[in-house]
């Protein structure tokens, strides 16, 4: 539903520590550097976890996009965003958890694509049940949003029985294929304000790149 080509990705769960903040610093990132995009990175947790991730970068190694924070936008949140369509070509942005409902759902209105990271294990499967009404509802304003799910924190084992069945349930919720594993380099980059497309670390890198280039092939 934008115009000027500006496509609108948004990391949302009702759960807080799903990886959230650290996948949009993540895919933002890669998007600037290995595709060299323009690329606005926002962020809507009142907390300001991901202002607060790229204010801890050294000078001469700045974060390579630019970063605002909404968080205090609420129900407005979709108009602030449509003031940056056609000036950047991805807009990024990292969701609060649910208490902050109207943000959420303002944001989704504008969205092209919704991902929603949880951890594979079948309890968290009831974060993304709390979800689903925000989203069926958000599909009556904004009937071309995508939504996909993302394994986040996977640690090799076989995807649960529980997990897959779900995905197979709710079937307005496509699962990615890529995964993203428990590394400890995320929570470096963080201490350093930077991603692990600029590390040295081949693995998180790949899988990240991965993750982006199947983003972009969904859009």
């Amino acid at each position: 539903m934008n115009q000027l080509d500006t496509k609108i990705v948004t990391f949302i769960n009702v759960k807080g520590g799903v990886g959230k903040t650290t996948l949009s610093i993540n895919l933002a990132a890669t998007l600037a550097i290995r595709h060299n995009k323009r690329v606005l990175l926002v962020d809507g947790d009142s907390q300001g976890s991901a202002t607060k991730w790229v204010g801890h970068a050294e000078e001469g190694s700045e974060f390579p996009c630019t970063v605002i924070s909404l968080a205090t936008a609420s129900g407005n949140a979709h108009r602030e965003i449509k003031k940056f369509i056609g000036l950047y070509d991805y807009i990024i942005v990292d969701c609060p958890p649910h208490k902050e409902a109207k943000l959420n759902a303002s944001i989704l209105l504008v969205s092209d694509l919704a991902i929603i990271p949880f951890n594979p294990a079948p309890i968290d499967l009831n974060a993304i049940d709390e979800l689903i009404p925000l989203l069926n509802t958000t599909l009556e304003y904004n009937p071309d949003l995508k939504i996909y799910a993302l394994v986040n924190r996977h640690d090799n084992r076989k995807i649960s029985s529980e997990v897959v069945e779900y995905f197979n349930e709710n079937q307005e919720i496509t699962l990615l294929r890529t995964k993203i594993k428990s590394r400890a380099v995320y929570c470096v980059t963080m201490l350093t304000g930077s991603s692990v497309y600029t590390s040295n670390i081949s693995a998180a890198k790949n899988e990240i790149a991965l993750l982006t280039d199947e983003v972009l092939q969904i859009l």
